[in-house]
């Protein structure tokens, strides 16, 4: 948003830029290869026999080039010498292929044997019984002209997959293709690397090497084959222990990215290689010789490629660098608050006037439709408002509510916003960025911009004295959209605007409040604002996106005049069309509309979620009928689906579904007499149009007064009802959903960002869940652990785990159905996993379909055999708070499993701990998710012996550890040895085995699902088995602490301590159990943080005292002051003073809400305003008591105003 005037509205839904250009694979294609393509080629090899072409200048290449073709595309010299030509058209191709001679040099011309041609990947089930000829007889008008099905070989039998690999006789690989009635995408194909079999080096075949003897692909010795060697794994490439074949070789996974180079920037092997080998980061150089190696220290780094074949980054062409931004602004600020939606009137083109048209009547206006892959056009609406008032505010918002919904904004813009920096606002489903601006004491201008969480966006941070925001978002490319105010009366330097102008990535949009006249764009005069920005627009080349409609109306002087304007690049203007809203909406300004032409943006939509508060429980009940035919039959995994699909196809027909669509605001207040007074209002401004008279002003003014009174009054009484209704006799479920609304608190206020990957920005939504899942998946593989772990964790997974079978121990019985229904009354309703079976669904079944399920879950029990549609989630990446969001590593995954699979897992989980406990298996320190076990267990330890320290006198240190990833990279062989260790065996112990097989999770941005990434170590994410078997793994990190150390532990919260008069006694003790437990974490998988561990020194002897020197693997622990511990803030006098205003601070922000919820004349009730306080603060409060309980009275003192 952009404070000023009601300005411009953007409707966007955009896509430009050149063909992204695919590369063939290193294979010929056929005996095609070598001919000339069907169509005249883009790519031409200039060939000179004699070679003379390698010596020839530069400049007379250029200048015979020219004289024959113009001006083509590119021009590289190959390393055979020969000239690769790029050329711009088929007239440009026609004419260098009639080229014979440069000067009295003989040429030949010939197409480029591969370049003319690319390769995509077609995946579809519906065609596994095509062959691969009928595929190219049938798509030759498509321009494919071979076909190959990629197939899987197993156990010596050849499996066709559902992937085809076509190519196409053109150098642009198109998105999607018609084959027969299915559109099918097609992605970009990236072939292996080129792997000699001979002697084992990549970039040529057997055919061509120049080895004398043929080395064995496994230990990289001649003398004999693959067969028969039993030699330990090395790789002939990075000398590694693993195969030469092994795909976690460095050297291959540089290998393929360097295909994936080629194939994106269509570009031969040789500049691919060229181009990961020079900016691939170096060893065993000095600073100054990497230096030397810089040409151009001005010229930025290439991004470097991810070198696998699901995430291909877009290349960054030409056509990127005239991308353009969009601006716009809008008008009341507030209004926003409970309103981003303005109508649009579709505009009559055979008149230049502007007509202003009433909207239609409540019970008519036009539903959004979503229903259509390219959806509506997005807009970015902008408003100002120069002469706002903090009244005018207020009676603003009444008339921008009574707006049209039939608009999906993605971008909103404010102009003047008055708000200071001090002063917060949240708008549901947009994320802000504003640039406020003071003069004194008092707020003055001021801009701001909403951004659809739904969109991917990135805010652009400008340098600038103006009033500006920027934003980039992504829709189906990158665009940049510029908000700028300008006051009046205010000299403006041409410097700032032209500073500001190369700041925004192109292409752009820059939409404001100018504050300029010039007849250019309709005004009668020009002033000199307006003359300054007509030469910003020349200067830049920038176009004018203004139809003379009048944006700005003086209500004074009752003239129309032209201020606000929308500025783009060139290549934007025949994509977009301008308009403008035809009301006013209480500010001075229309707001300015810029539509996108093209409908090939798909709107953005929300996951599909069951209505539960509308379902038909009993019908049902009565439609999932689960049977034993259904499971004692077939395999285990076909059992798994027969039930599954039952009880969707009884929700589907049973349970109302929602949408998809983004939620049109919501207006409860509006009322018949509101609307009645909005058609008054419109009546009486489109009289004043037509006839502007002073009788027909004063009529108008009349209708807007009396407009504002009504719904003001309105909002009163339906928040007052509102409020009156959070009474004892509703559910608490409906009590909470009110009170969290009424907090501001909405599940939809996580936007998409932008993501930097090494060096390059992410922007497409897919493209960002790879790089998060890709990032995820390194974290949790073998390669995240030190390479001492990796090899004495490949020697110890050589000794096998055997769980006996055994029937003997009760823990090994089948599963009870009371233990069923405990497990089920245990769920919680979580949003499902991948098969879309929520638990509300399960606790909903009749009691013959949960004793099906019995069934099920003893026969994966007896049988031994997990389900493989249950090892898959679906992840949604949230970002960590007070991260940067553009940094992969700084979301936590949520993890969404199968439901049926979590409850299985409870059950399993309730019988390995009750084991667990009965043979009093944990250690004393440990206090986590354990029965009668809590935090306060641990805080009351640590404080205690606090106490008692100060008590003698003497010094506390205590050690705070952090583990990083400890979720992520836990040792599952570990596992699996604890459980042995233990005395466990069989079907407990074999299912935890199964269970902890690798797992295979997809990233959902919104609506959409990233490529399938494996987590191979770690226990599962979003499992209910998972923290038990974690906390079982972390269970003998203390367990060799000297006898004067001592430790608590909350499953990863580690803290030890040790108390004493001697600080070198206190310092040798607490030293050696850190060498112990960091010995244990070496030989366990997990590592210390050596930045989040922390020491703390407690004591409150008088005199100097030495803090101690602590070193956790080389590095220095640090030492402070006071730390968080468990909810408990810890301070070294153990006063708790930090803790307590930290607490009151929480404390204070929920009261302030409910004193407006205790109105004395309308309000929540007694009973119901206990409730939200005994849970809202009152919980605040108790959390810990035990513990900061003991802190002075004057300190305590300070929550008295909160309780």
């Amino acid at each position: 948003m952009v404070g000023g005037a009601v300005g411009a509205r953007i409707l966007i839904s955009y896509r430009m830029g050149s063909f992204v250009k695919q590369t063939d694979s290193n294979t010929s294609l056929t005996s095609k290869s070598n001919e000339l393509p069907k169509r005249l080629p883009k790519f031409l090899v200039l060939h000179n026999e004699e070679g003379k072409l390698k010596n020839m200048s530069p400049f007379l290449i250029q200048k015979h080039i020219y004289t024959f073709a113009g001006n083509v595309q590119s021009v590289k010299k190959m390393k055979s010498g020969d000239l690769l030509v790029e050329s711009s058209s088929l007239r440009q191709s026609e004419q260098l292929l009639s080229i014979t001679k440069f000067g009295d040099i003989p040429i030949t011309v010939s197409a480029h044997a591969s370049l003319n041609y690319t390769r995509g990947v077609m995946s579809s089930d519906e065609f596994l019984m095509v062959s691969d000829s009928e595929f190219v007889s049938e798509l030759e008008a498509q321009k494919v002209i071979a076909a190959r099905r990629i197939t899987l070989k197993r156990d010596g039998q050849i499996i066709p997959t559902r992937h085809v690999i076509l190519t196409f006789d053109t150098p642009v690989l198109p998105k999607k293709i018609t084959a027969g009635y299915i559109s099918c995408d097609i992605r970009p194909y990236i072939p292996n690397p080129v792997r000699c079999f001979k002697c084992q080096r990549f970039g040529h075949t057997k055919t061509a090497c120049r080895g004398s003897s043929a080395l064995c692909p496994r230990c990289s010795e001649p003398g004999h084959e693959e067969t028969i060697c039993q030699n330990p794994e090395k790789c002939f490439n990075c000398k590694g222990n693993h195969a030469s074949y092994s795909k976690t070789c460095p050297k291959w996974k540089i290998e393929k990215e360097i295909q994936s180079v080629k194939v994106t920037r269509n570009i031969s092997i040789q500049e691919a290689r060229k181009i990961v080998h020079d900016r691939t980061l170096k060893t065993n150089h000095s600073y100054s010789a990497a230096l030397k190696t810089i040409k151009n220290p001005d010229t930025p780094l290439e991004p470097i490629q991810t070198p696998t074949d699901t995430i291909v980054p877009k290349p960054s062409t030409s056509a990127e660098k005239n991308e353009e931004t969009i601006t716009v602004k809008l008008s009341d600020w507030l209004a926003l608050l409970k309103a981003h939606k303005l109508s649009l009137e579709k505009e009559k083109t055979n008149d230049k006037k502007q007509e202003f048209l009433k909207p239609a009547p409540k019970n008519k206006r036009p539903k959004k439709d979503h229903t259509n892959s390219t959806g509506k056009n997005s807009n970015v609406k902008t408003k100002s408002n120069p002469n706002k008032t903090k009244s005018q505010n207020k009676e603003s918002e009444s008339d921008l509510q009574t707006s049209d919904n039939s608009i999906s904004e993605m971008e909103l813009s404010e102009e003047e916003t008055y708000l200071k920096p001090n002063l917060s606002a949240k708008f549901k489903s947009y994320i802000t960025q504003r640039n406020d601006f003071q003069q004194g004491s008092r707020a003055s201008g001021g801009v701001a911009c909403l951004t659809s969480c739904q969109i991917p966006s990135k805010p652009i941070l400008l340098n600038t004295q103006l009033q500006a925001v920027a934003i980039q978002i992504q829709l189906t490319r990158r665009i940049t959209i510029c908000y700028l105010y300008l006051p009046p009366r205010v000299h403006i330097e041409k410097t700032h605007l032209d500073d500001l102008i190369r700041q925004l990535p192109s292409p752009f949009f820059l939409l404001g409040d100018f504050n300029g006249h010039n007849t250019l764009w309709g005004s009668t005069d020009t002033n000199p604002r307006g003359c300054q920005i007509e030469t910003l627009v020349e200067d830049h080349g920038l176009c004018l996106l203004n139809d003379n409609s009048y944006t700005h109306f003086h209500q004074a002087s009752q003239k129309f005049h032209t201020i606000d304007l929308a500025i783009c690049s060139p290549s934007l203007v025949p994509y977009w069309k301008f308009s403008t809203c035809t009301n006013l909406f209480n500010s001075d300004h229309f707001p300015i509309v810029l539509t996108y032409v093209k409908n090939d943006f798909p709107f953005p939509k929300r996951p599909v979620k069951y209505i539960f508060e509308k379902a038909d429980w009993p019908l049902f009940e009565s439609l999932c009928q689960l049977t034993p035919n259904m499971v004692d039959k077939d395999s285990i995994d076909v059992a798994v689906n027969t039930i599954t699909d039952c009880i969707i196809s009884s929700a589907d027909n049973s349970i109302p579904k929602t949408s998809g669509n983004i939620p049109k605001l919501c207006k409860p207040w509006w009322n018949t007499e509101c609307d009645t007074c909005q058609k008054t209002l419109e009546k009486a401004w489109y009289n004043f149009r037509r006839y502007p008279t002073t009788h027909n002003l004063i009529k108008f003014k009349k209708a807007r007064a009396k407009f504002r009174q009504i719904g003001r009054r309105s909002m009163n009484t339906t928040w007052c009802s509102y409020v009156n209704s959070i009474t004892r006799q509703v559910s608490s479920k409906i009590v909470w959903d009110k009170v969290r609304k009424i907090f501001g608190c909405y599940s939809d206020t996580q936007n998409i960002s932008f993501l930097n990957y090494n060096g390059q920005v992410i922007s497409d939504a897919k493209e960002i869940g790879n790089v998060i899942g890709q990032t995820l998946s390194e974290i949790s593989s073998e390669s995240s652990y030190p390479n001492d772990f990796i090899a004495f964790k490949k020697c110890e997974e050589q000794k096998s785990v055997d769980f006996l079978p055994s029937y003997a121990e009760d823990y090994n019985s089948t599963f009870s159905y009371h233990e069923l229904k405990d497990a089920l009354r245990k769920s919680n309703p979580t949003s499902p996993g991948p098969d879309q079976i929520h638990n509300n669904m399960l606790k909903h079944l009749g009691e013959s379909s949960l004793l099906t399920i019995l069934l099920l879950f003893n026969r994966i029990w007896q049988e031994r055999v997990f389900p493989l549609s249950w090892l898959k989630a679906i992840v949604v990446p949230i970002p960590k708070p007070g991260k940067d969001k553009q940094d992969p590593n700084n979301y936590r995954p949520i993890a969404l499993t199968s439901c049926l699979s979590k409850l299985l897992e409870r059950m399993v989980s309730a019988r390995l701990m009750h084991v667990l406990e009965r043979s009093k298996w944990f250690i004393p320190s440990q206090s986590g998710f354990r029965r009668r076990r809590g935090t306060i267990d641990n805080l009351l330890k640590l404080e205690t012996a606090i106490r008692e320290a100060f008590v003698r006198k003497k010094h506390l240190v205590s050690i705070f550890f952090d583990i990083e990833k400890a979720y992520d990279r836990t040792w599952r062989y570990g596992i699996l040895k604890d459980l042995s260790d233990i005395g466990l065996k069989g079907n407990l112990p074999l299912f935890i085995k199964n269970f902890l097989q690798t797992r295979i999770f997809q990233i959902r941005i919104g609506t959409i699902l990233s490529d399938n990434f494996n987590q191979q170590e770690g226990v599962p994410q979003g499992s209910v088995l998972s923290v038990l078997l974690f906390i079982i793994k972390i269970n003998g990190i203390v367990s060799k602490l000297p006898a004067y150390v001592h430790s608590t532990l909350f499953v990863d919260d580690i803290q030890i301590h040790c108390a004493g008069d001697d600080m070198g006694f206190i310092q040798r003790q607490l030293q050696t159990a850190i060498n112990n437990m960091t010995d244990w974490a070496s030989k366990n998988g997990f590592i210390f943080s050596p930045q989040k561990t922390v020491c703390m020194h407690f004591c409150r002897r008088r005199g100097l005292h030495p803090d101690p020197d602590f070193q956790l693997n080389g590095s220095p622990i640090p030492i402070v002051q006071e730390t968080k511990f468990l909810g408990i803030i810890f301070d070294t006098k153990l006063t708790f003073r930090s803790h307590i205003k930290h607490l009151k601070t929480k404390c204070i922000r929920t009261l302030n809400i409910m004193k407006v919820l205790s109105s004395t004349s309308w309000g929540a009730d007694k009973v119901s305003l206990m409730r939200i306080y005994r849970s809202l603060v009152r919980s605040k409060l108790d959390y810990g008591v035990p513990v900061y309980g003991s802190a002075a009275m004057s300190t305590l003192k300070m929550l008295d105003s909160v309780h």
